[in-house]
């Protein structure tokens, strides 16, 4: 190996204990990364987890934060719905219960006001879409009736045509103008 070939630097992973799990419990608690936007999530993990290497003097990434914290929701969530169904028995709880239950309700509130978001973003799109929808239906007419009006129909109701339709027609139109005109330019021509 020669002096100047590099080296990588392999950290030595660490391994979540009771401890290390309890203080990334209390620092998701004082950051809670559900209620960021969905792009700065990955920042929240990161921060999470300088925070606990810092306090820990460990090295865990921020996926393992995140993985982990995962692992530990799933795990109290079916340990709670098993406590649930069997009735008459007392109920086992860990230390870390409690901060679990807070997470789980800022979870689920942060779901919830996203849905919200998104439904209130369909609804705005929709919205926007129908109106879109009437102005075109509106010049349609507009241009059925202009049609109407130079071709000499007289109906009570006006013939819709899809507006793609029309323009269609008026390009065919202006095409046909341009090539008489362009016929009595050279009719003139040939006569001067």
């Amino acid at each position: 190996m020669s002096c100047y070939e590099e080296v990588a630097v392999t950290v030595p992973s660490s391994s979540f204990n009771a401890a290390a799990d309890k203080s990334l419990l209390a620092k998701i608690i004082s950051t809670p990364p559900f209620a960021v936007d969905r792009k700065a999530v990955k920042w929240a993990w990161r921060g999470i987890a300088s925070q606990l290497n810092s306090s820990l003097g460990t090295n865990f990434s921020f996926r393992s934060c995140r993985d982990r914290a995962g692992l530990l929701l799933r795990k109290y969530a079916v340990r709670k719905r098993r406590n649930e169904a069997t009735s008459g028995t007392s109920e086992v709880l860990t230390d870390d219960d409690d901060v679990l239950e807070q997470l789980m309700r800022l979870e689920d509130i942060a779901i919830i006001r996203v849905q919200t978001q998104k439904a209130a973003t369909a609804s705005k799109t929709q919205e926007l879409e129908t109106m879109g929808q009437r102005l075109m239906q509106a010049a349609e007419k507009r241009v059925a009736m202009r049609i109407d009006i130079t071709e000499g129909y007289k109906s009570s109701k006006p013939k819709r045509h899809r507006l793609s339709t029309l323009l269609d027609k008026e390009q065919e139109k202006a095409a046909a103008r341009r090539n008489l005109e362009a016929q009595k330019v050279q009719r003139h021509r040939e006569e001067l």
